[in-house]
């Protein structure tokens, strides 16, 4: 019979272990001492094949995300640009117009992710200033890029025209001179663009108003509003004041619907400035554009006149002070132009998905995946036929530190390729982090910045294929994740096949970063002595039962 007080003893001492694994081949020398001196006698460790190659991911559906990118960002691997085009709508339809319209001013409002850290008295102005951090941004902060916004005249589609709406519309990642044929003029009030950097500092709206008591003048600028930091611009008043204002076009302002088509949106077109490397992820779904306006006051029909001092009416028609809100919702699409670096674009063009490689580039949005086969059927037959108990199996990627890195990913995300889905080890990992992308840490794929590696725990996959002889041995992806908690996917605009299986999405979460990063592949001989102990590996580590 099997001793099974036994094996849960090793059991629990291996999982406590476990849930510290890191990069360091120290680990394999599981202390001696831990189930009455004698744990290395009954743990046996293993190393199973594994095969991996790279390959280019191609173009990627890039509408309707709930991440989205924009700026220019430069890395080892190339350069990424990406742009947005989003439908508006109006907050309030069918607005009611008078006479004698005109526009006070108008700007657009794009929050970024921040975080407020305090507040400080500014020493030149005697303000208050509020301080905040960005939670996250790719490059420098600092570094310039060239930003256009302008009308867009492309209707973005949600259902396909071609089966009369039944299906949805895609956009993909390289759409551009289909959007880009079809914009209208600049809606910034100072010129067809600007070069900017973005800020984590507070922005502060000012405005003028009339006097109303002797410390306000009609020149007298104050603060109307604070906003966190994000995009913010002065817009076109002459282009809204035409486009939104005029009481002829008031059906067009009816619904939401009719808007839509009559205004079709708002472009943010990014280009590289000056060698700049920035991007983020703006948040554009919580975006908007203000148009404030005054305009006659008529009730039931009739214009009502200003009093004057005794009550009575005068000759001057009451002014109203109006705001309109253009949401930056609907149908939206990122865009990116991407370049690639000839070294690059070598590696992830000449892979061998017989032997595998030796080098591993992965890199986000339209950039590059591994495929992995691992645990070969004979390896798989003898620790089933043993009755192996699997204790610990996890995969392991060093990162070429030859490579020069601006940022090196934080997290690299293992799935289940040829069933578009997470493996079971990530499903049934509940754990949770101060910061989310943290989560699922005994999954693991977090970079371990001092041993230089990754980590990726799937031990519940292999076991399964050890104890279930019907369960299929399936191919698996490794990709880049900006976001562990997010397992959907997105559609590739050309599917490619990778052995049996045709590979027709990409995970969401690889598609919102611009990181690169190259890893050390399997394929690496016993003769490179500086990286043969570097290789990708899958260790397995087992406790085969006793039989009385």
């Amino acid at each position: 019979m099997r001793n099974f007080s036994f094996l849960k003893n090793v059991f629990f001492a291996v999982a406590a272990v476990a849930l510290v694994v890191s990069c360091d081949d120290k680990y394999d020398l599981l202390g001696s001492d831990v189930v009455d001196g004698d744990l290395h006698n009954s743990i046996v460790v293993t190393d199973a094949g594994v095969t991996a190659y790279d390959t280019p991911i191609g173009e990627i559906q890039t509408n309707n995300s709930t991440s989205n990118l924009l700026g220019s960002y430069n890395s080892a691997f190339g350069r990424v640009t990406a742009s947005y085009i989003t439908q508006v709508q109006l907050a309030s339809p069918n607005p009611s117009f008078t006479n004698n319209i005109t526009i006070d001013s108008v700007w657009v409002y794009v929050p970024f992710a921040t975080t407020q850290t305090g507040s400080e008295t500014n020493s030149t102005t005697n303000e208050t200033d509020n301080l905040y951090t960005i939670n996250g941004y790719y490059g420098k902060l600092t570094d310039k890029f060239r930003l256009r916004i302008t009308e867009n005249n492309y209707f973005i589609r949600g259902g396909d025209a071609a089966t009369g709406g039944v299906d949805p519309q895609y956009y993909y990642s390289d759409d551009t001179s289909a959007f880009a044929a079809q914009q209208g003029q600049s809606l910034l009030a100072n010129g067809n663009d600007t070069i900017m950097s973005f800020s984590d500092k507070e922005i502060k709206r000012r405005a003028k108003y009339r006097a109303t008591d002797a410390a306000v003048t009609d020149s007298t600028a104050v603060i109307a509003e604070r906003l966190a930091p994000g995009l913010f611009f002065y817009l076109n008043k002459s282009f809204f004041k035409n486009k939104v204002l005029d009481p002829s076009k008031s059906s067009q302002l009816s619904t939401n619907a009719a808007f839509a088509e009559y205004f079709r949106g708002v472009s943010f077109w990014a280009e590289a400035y000056n060698g700049g490397s920035t991007m983020l992820l703006p948040n554009f779904t919580n975006g908007y554009i203000k148009v404030v306006y005054n305009q006659d006051v008529y009730n039931n029909g009739k214009p009502v006149y200003e009093l004057d001092a005794n009550g009575n009416a005068t000759t001057t028609i009451k002014r109203t002070h109006l705001t309109m809100t253009i949401n930056l919702k609907g149908n939206h699409v990122n865009l990116f132009e991407t370049q690639n670096t000839a070294e690059y674009l070598a590696g992830v063009t000449s892979s061998d998905a017989t032997n595998g490689d030796s080098s591993l580039y992965l890199r986000g949005i339209a950039g590059s995946m591994a495929l992995l086969d691992i645990f070969p059927d004979a390896q798989r037959q003898a620790l089933a036929e043993q009755k192996a108990l699997i204790n610990e199996a996890h995969l392991r990627f060093y990162v070429d530190q030859s490579v020069t890195y601006d940022s090196i990913p934080h997290r690299v995300y293992l799935y289940d390729v040829t069933n578009k889905r997470p493996l079971f080890d990530y499903s049934t990992d509940g754990t949770t982090a101060a910061s989310t992308k943290n989560n699922k840490y005994i999954y693991g794929g977090i970079y371990d910045a001092v041993n230089k590696c990754y980590v990726i725990r799937l031990t519940n996959h292999i076991s399964n294929l050890v104890k279930y002889a019907d369960s299929t041995n399936v191919k698996l992806g490794l990709v880049l994740t900006d976001d562990i908690t997010v397992s959907t996917n997105r559609l590739l605009k050309t599917p490619f096949t990778a052995g049996a299986t045709t590979v027709k999405t990409t995970p969401t979460s690889n598609t919102v970063t611009p990181l690169g990063v190259k890893l050390y592949g399997p394929n690496i001989p016993a003769s490179d002595k500086e990286n043969y102990d570097k290789r990708l590996r899958l260790e397995i580590f087992y406790t085969k039962p006793d039989e009385n």
